[in-house]
């Protein structure tokens, strides 16, 4: 977690821990001209380190990958939910980036960490999230 707060530190992210955020909304990256960018943490996440660590990464990817201001969107149609879900790829692509490096992928394989529970117990993150994870790693080599 210490790495991804550096990285939002430096970016002038502002991360809004145990925000009230809508059922079934984990995260949410807000930003605006003239005001700091905002990552809104969910309250239902805490506790869930595993959880936490993979939404604040996802959260960190839209702040790095967002090439305007970010207002909450709803689909308006298919155009546009394909859009948002290009971008939601981005941000989930860039955070995982983030949170393991490939280096790191390869020093658990060589110490006999090999299947995909295994890596996510290692690194601390969701089974999905690993899966995406070594995906991203495997189509980009990163």
């Amino acid at each position: 977690m210490q790495r991804l707060y550096e990285v939002a530190n430096q970016e002038g992210l502002v991360i809004e821990e145990q925000a009230p955020l809508p059922e079934g909304f984990y995260g949410l990256y807000y930003s605006e001209e003239g005001y700091h960018p905002v990552a809104s943490l969910s309250r239902s996440i805490y506790g869930q380190q595993k959880l936490e660590r993979a939404v604040l990464a996802e959260e960190i990817g839209h702040h790095l990958t967002t090439t305007d201001h970010c207002l909450p969107k709803f689909f308006k149609d298919y155009t546009h939910r394909v859009s948002i879900s290009r971008q939601e790829y981005r941000a989930a692509r860039k955070g995982s980036q983030l949170l393991i490096y490939p280096d790191e992928i390869l020093d658990a394989i060589t110490h006999g960490i090999e299947e995909i529970w295994e890596l996510a117990e290692h690194f601390d993150v969701p089974d999905e999230f690993m899966e995406f994870r070594l995906k991203v790693w495997q189509i980009s080599g990163r």
